[in-house]
């Protein structure tokens, strides 16, 4: 499944007024309610997806994940353990998901400098909303000192569904986005930042 595809081509209704939820009931000062607005004014008038640029992620303090195999969890924590303080592990009751979310956690608490480490339970793999909810409720409760900035959020994990509802979770400007890719032999690469822009997209021709 093409998920930026959803996002920016095939849902245009349901992708602004989840910006326009967003915009209402989400954000804490002026400047991002005014970003935000400026976002879905370029949503409403787009006629293409947004740009999207790949790159090497830089290491970063908290660090969202999607778990449904062990190797691509694991990936993700180890990039980014040099700066790593705080991980949120978003996990369902299948066992392969759930045994590699307590097994990161237990490992992490039997080391002397380990990484905090929460558990969020998913009940519908294939709720939008539930997994766009968690993510939204992670980042509405950040530790003192940590910000949007400071956060990477791997939709890599679970169903594309899923990933789709981290996604729209993360469709503000200041949220990152990574996924750990596959490759031959189920083994994991090295993480790679997804940035979305609406810049520079053209406009349709009203004349």
């Amino acid at each position: 499944m093409d998920i930026f595809g959803i996002i920016a081509g095939q849902l245009p209704g349901a992708l602004i007024g989840v910006v326009v939820t967003y915009i209402s009931t989400s954000l804490l000062n002026k400047k991002n309610v005014r970003a935000l607005k400026a976002l879905k004014d370029k949503l409403a008038r787009r006629t293409e997806p947004p740009n999207i640029s790949l790159s090497k992620p830089e290491p970063a303090k908290g660090l969202i994940v999607l778990v449904s195999r062990e190797q691509a969890m694991t990936r993700a924590v180890d990039y980014h353990r040099s700066a790593l303080q705080r991980c949120w592990i978003i996990h369902s009751d299948a066992e392969e998901s759930h045994n590699a979310a307590v097994g990161l956690k237990e490992a992490e608490h039997d080391k002397q400098n380990g990484i905090k480490v929460d558990l969020l339970q998913v009940e519908d793999v294939y709720s939008v909303q539930e997994v766009r909810d968690k993510v939204q409720g992670i980042f509405s409760q950040l530790p003192a000192g940590m910000s949007d900035t400071d956060v990477v959020s791997d939709f890599t994990g679970m169903t594309a569904l899923s990933s789709v509802g981290m996604t729209l979770a993360c469709l503000s400007p200041n949220r990152r986005l990574q996924y750990v890719p596959e490759l031959p032999g189920r083994h994991s690469g090295e993480p790679k930042e997804i940035k979305l822009s609406w810049e520079d997209l053209p406009t349709p021709d009203t004349k």
